[in-house]
């Protein structure tokens, strides 16, 4: 790589700059998938926890409401108490947790669907293709169970959510069964609401540790530019002298001109020696070329045939003076 100094510094500045960028943007990708992974957990733990409470309030409705139909032999009178007795009974912060019954695949009770009752949905499935009611109803046989389908959510803006729904049979009745459920919307919610603690404290150290590295770096910055300012100063003094010495050398110029030099680091003294040692050479030289002068004009003399001529210069170079 053919670089200069100059830009070797520069690269070397921007590679450590590159370094802390891909360090933080590791940490930020670590602290994402961590959220994730936290939310996913909690999710799980959430989802666990609200089902055995599904499973816990059917079965309880469902005893409760046996008792009350001990000894009801009418089948209407007791879709009549049942249908009474879940009719405003509602579960979750949105309302959206509440009882419907049915009889085999028939609907005999629905607080939000009114539409339903009367209606066998044996026939009847979500989207994903899963008979809900057929597959309750063979939970509730077979002693209590989980489906897990879509369906509508009660409220003003009703839509279409997951649910996850638990069946049970209701005692002292003929094929009678009760469930309820969760929409898995909800759920979200309650995992978004444990989970923002986590998600604060993470941000939050993600932010601090931007900071610090934005701090440190506009710290560092005045200290690197500072550095770089030096030394470039030095390079270009040591350039600039020795381009003069070789002029000088070469016979381009008769003057050798040295920048004067400032700081006491190893480039700095490298300079000032540089700049001693061209002066001494340059002084040095001067004093040959007076030598070599008057060793010629000495040799004019003498072939003029004054033999008491002498030289009195004294050059530096040996050579010289042993001439």
């Amino acid at each position: 790589m053919n670089l200069t100094i100059r830009g070797k510094m520069l690269l070397l500045g921007s590679a450590v700059f590159a370094i802390i960028l891909a360090i933080l943007l590791n940490f930020y990708i670590n602290q994402h998938n961590g959220l994730k992974y936290v939310e996913k957990v909690a999710g799980q733990i959430v989802e666990k926890g609200v089902n055995e409470k599904i499973k816990v309030l059917t079965l309880s409705m469902a005893e409760s409401l046996g008792g009350l139909l001990e000894g009801v032999t009418d089948e209407k009178q007791q879709i009549a108490i049942i249908a009474k007795a879940i009719e405003n009974f509602r579960f979750e912060d949105d309302k959206s947790g509440y009882f419907f019954v049915y009889k085999k695949t028939v609907n005999v009770a629905h607080p939000v669907r009114k539409d339903l009752i009367g209606s066998d949905l044996k026939e009847a499935k979500d989207a994903k293709g899963v008979q809900y009611v057929v597959e309750l109803y063979n939970q509730a046989k077979n002693g209590g169970g989980f489906v897990f389908f879509d369906f509508t959510k009660g409220g003003e803006n009703s839509t279409v959510a997951q649910k996850n729904a638990y069946a049970a049979l209701i005692p002292n009745t003929e094929d009678i069964w009760i469930s309820t459920g969760v929409y898995v919307d909800t759920l979200a919610e309650n995992v978004a609401e444990d989970t923002r603690g986590v998600k604060e404290t993470f941000n939050s150290s993600f932010i601090r540790a931007l900071i610090i590295s934005a701090v440190l770096l506009i710290l560092i910055c005045p200290f690197v530019i500072l550095f770089y300012k030096k030394l470039s100063a030095s390079i270009t003094t040591i350039s600039q002298d020795l381009f003069h010495f070789f002029d000088f050398i070469n016979h381009k110029t008769n003057e050798i001109k040295v920048v004067e030099v400032s700081g006491n680091d190893e480039l700095a003294q490298m300079a000032k020696a540089i700049n001693e040692n061209i002066l001494a050479t340059k002084q040095g030289l001067d004093q040959d070329k007076q030598a070599v002068k008057e060793s010629v004009e000495t040799v004019g003399i003498v072939e003029n045939g004054n033999l008491t001529a002498r030289i009195t210069a004294n050059p530096r170079n040996p050579q010289l003076i042993e001439l």
